[in-house]
């Protein structure tokens, strides 16, 4: 049921998300100009979501997280739904669709590449990972990135765009990291509660 839960709140993460963005997009083009003092709330509630979930998964990244073979793949099939999503719901042209679905293979590579590094420790007798380092800095980056040029360009179809290839780059990554991820586990044998004898794959 544990992992159940991680899944629900990471669903609710980005729907939140989604609804402050959809929100604040509708405010922005019903009062141009200045923010009004409504919008700038808005705007600073949005913030505050995002730097909670940034913070929450620094911390992840540094005490690592219990591990859970449906988490693991729940999120690439996530994010490759969420940029068919946004991909749609923009409207864009067929080739345009096209290229960007084809970078989730190419960031798929490039996560198989940098995806390694992940360590498995026991913690109160459960396996649990820290993810890559690099793949933990480049999805925070393109994280924060894609939801900030959302906000401040929402009516600009190249901006838009560039979030789709985004978001289509860090599902590839995503993916790969799972294959890390879940070959890792199969290798990983539990062994006593010791941080200096966690288990680290393809450093």
């Amino acid at each position: 049921m544990d992992h159940k839960i991680l899944i629900l709140t990471h669903i609710k993460s980005e729907i939140t998300l989604l609804e402050a963005l959809i929100y604040t997009n509708a405010t922005q083009a019903n009062q141009p100009g200045l923010p009004s003092t409504g919008s700038m709330e808005t705007l600073v509630i949005f913030l505050a979501i995002i730097a909670i979930i940034v913070a929450r998964r620094i911390a992840r990244g540094i005490y690592g997280r219990r591990y859970s073979t449906g988490r693991v793949l729940f999120l690439p099939v996530f994010y490759v739904l969420l940029t068919l999503v946004f991909v749609i719901f923009l409207n864009l042209g067929d080739t345009d669709i096209y290229y960007t679905l084809l970078l989730i293979p190419a960031g798929a590579v490039v996560g198989l590449r940098i995806g390694g590094g992940i360590s498995f420790f026991m913690k109160n007798g459960e396996v649990y990972y820290r993810r890559s380092p690099a793949i933990l800095i480049i999805w925070l980056a393109s994280y924060v990135s894609r939801i900030l040029l959302e906000v401040l360009y929402p009516t600009n179809r190249t901006i838009a765009f560039a979030v789709d290839v985004v978001l289509a780059l860090t599902a590839g990554l995503i993916i790969g990291e799972a294959v890390h991820l879940i070959q890792g586990r199969r290798s990983f044998n539990p062994a006593p509660e010791k941080e200096e004898d966690r288990f680290v794959i393809n450093q």
